[in-house]
């Protein structure tokens, strides 16, 4: 279910002048990675989303970041985590 949730996401265009850095599916997240690779010689970067590990305990907050809340039926399914551009 989580893969699904995540592809109806992906589909979806994000507000202009923000950017995705994460996606919480309870109670996993999925941080936007960034990797570099060459394409015919020229380096390219490549998003991909990944679940992500080794998160710290505790509260975080940052103003630098807008959550966009997925809701169905009444209940969250999923929260981005966007970030102004």
């Amino acid at each position: 279910m989580s893969q699904a949730i995540l592809d109806e996401i992906l589909k979806n265009d994000l507000p202009e002048g923000y950017e995705r850095e994460g996606v919480v599916i309870p109670p996993v997240f999925y941080a936007v990675t960034e990797k570099k690779v060459m394409v015919l010689g020229k380096e390219v970067i490549k998003k991909d989303i990944e679940k992500a590990s080794g998160l710290p305990e505790g509260f975080i907050f940052s103003s630098d970041y807008t959550p966009r809340l997925l809701i169905k039926n009444g209940k969250v399914i999923a929260i981005e985590i966007l970030k102004k551009v």
